[in-house]
């Protein structure tokens, strides 16, 4: 795995655990649900060649 990548993993890792606190509200907690998702579909189409594209549409 190359740098990018790893920051991409490094990103999603960081939104999902501020998303588990407490103290964030729904709503926030639903935009970061969909940043999360969005940073995925980014991952697969640079290591799977475009095999997640239509996984964020489904999402939305």
């Amino acid at each position: 795995m190359d740098l990018d990548g790893l920051v991409l993993l490094e990103r999603i890792d960081l939104i999902a655990r501020m998303s588990a606190g407490d103290e964030m509200k729904n709503r926030d907690r639903e935009v970061a649900l969909v940043w999360i998702s969005e940073l995925v579909v980014e991952a697969k189409n640079i290591y799977l060649d475009g095999a997640g594209e239509s996984c964020l549409h489904s999402l939305r």
